[in-house]
Formats: C-alpha cells, structure tokens, sequence
C-alpha cells in the first residue's frame, strides 16, 4: 500500500526562511502613529467586546505585538 505524500513538514517547508521585519516596498521600514491606521474594509473583525478589547490590551502591555502588522498606503495617503 503507497502512502501519499504530504506536505506535513511546516510552513518553513513552504516558503523557506522568512527574515524578520520585512522592509517595505521602497526599502525601508516606517513607524507610524496609530492615529494614520484605518481598518480595512474587508476586515472580518466587525465588533469586538470591551472585555475582550481590554484582553487584548493588557496582553500587548505585557508581551508587545507578537504578529507584525501589514498596512498598506492608500491612495489619501
């Protein structure tokens, strides 16, 4: 009986070593105020409880962002 190959080995296995802190399209990394972020308009998160938005909170006081944040420029800037 063949087994069938899976893939099984990670996400590592697909796209190979991802560097941290990934430039930006014009080579360079930016910070921005969380003032210019806006959410998108297909963002699946449409409501979210203040218990777990306090969570949240306390959570990125405690331990930072985790997963970066992607944002890309509109045309309004």
């Amino acid at each position: 009986m063949n087994k069938k190959a899976r893939l099984g080995k990670g996400l590592d296995a697909l796209l190979g070593n991802i560097e941290q802190g990934v430039a930006a399209v014009d080579g360079e990394l930016r910070q921005l105020p969380v003032a210019a972020i806006r959410k998108g308009r297909y963002q699946p998160r449409t409501r979210m409880d203040e218990e777990s938005l306090r969570e949240l909170a306390a959570s990125i006081a405690a331990q930072g962002i985790v997963q970066p944040l992607l944002v890309r420029e509109t045309a309004a800037g």
